[in-house]
């Protein structure tokens, strides 16, 4: 799904909407884990991936180009990520599940995934090898082997948060690295820069407060008001 919307959207457009994936997580909490948030929170969830989002959009052009050269084309791709978000929120939340309420621990699940994993990506990469008459990892150079294996760590990561937080933390996390990327790559990278990216940021960082406030502080009182509850 990642590739048919990009062949329709640009990258800034396609990043920007993927930081809702955050709000699908927040949905499917409630029925597959029995959480419930307050209007409150789910406000300082949008505002946390609207910042994102406006950060994300500052990196490059925007506008709703296809591949067609149409409207149509672009509604289709945003129709594919909306149907990619919330399959990855939906994946997000079972995956918790499985990791909280089962027996199995969290290597023998990163595992399950690997197997399958590597059987998809290693018929991709045979079927490009012949498709193209090239040599088997012809294009794996020192820099794509280090890049496997840091999204191999960042897969350990990913799980090792969902077995101990939960999906909506891992998606405020992911939100708050993209904005602070931005950020810190036009810093450093480009002179020009972008007011967006810092106004994007700027909203992030409000959603933080936020969800401190809303998040941490709530769920301090929750604690507060059930420890000092009279036992029956």
């Amino acid at each position: 799904l990642t590739f048919l919307a990009l062949g329709y959207l640009s990258s800034p457009l396609f990043v920007a909407l993927f930081q809702f994936v955050l709000l699908s997580s927040a949905l499917f909490s409630r029925p597959l884990l029995n959480r419930h948030f307050t209007s409150e929170q789910y406000i300082t969830l949008l505002t946390i991936s609207c910042g994102s989002a406006i950060t994300s959009l500052s990196t490059g052009p925007f506008s709703p180009t296809t591949v067609a050269g149409n409207w149509l084309g672009t509604i289709f791709g945003v129709c594919v990520v909306l149907v990619e978000i919330t399959l990855v929120g939906f994946g997000n939340v079972y995956f918790e599940n499985l990791l909280k309420n089962k027996p199995e621990s969290v290597w023998e699940r990163s595992l399950q995934l690997c197997f399958f994993s590597t059987l998809y990506f290693y018929g991709a990469l045979v079927y490009q090898t012949r498709e193209k008459s090239v040599e088997f990892m012809w294009q794996w150079t020192g820099p794509v082997w280090a890049l496997c294996i840091l999204g191999a760590l960042g897969g350990i990561l990913v799980v090792v948060v969902l077995k101990h937080a939960d999906a909506v933390q891992k998606g405020v996390a992911v939100s708050v690295a993209v904005a602070v990327s931005v950020v810190l790559a036009q810093a450093f990278l480009d002179e020009s820069g972008s007011i967006w990216a810092a106004f994007g940021a700027l909203v992030v960082l409000g959603g933080l407060g936020l969800a401190t406030r809303t998040f941490v502080v709530g769920r301090g009182k929750v604690k507060a008001d059930a420890s000092s509850s009279p036992r029956v």
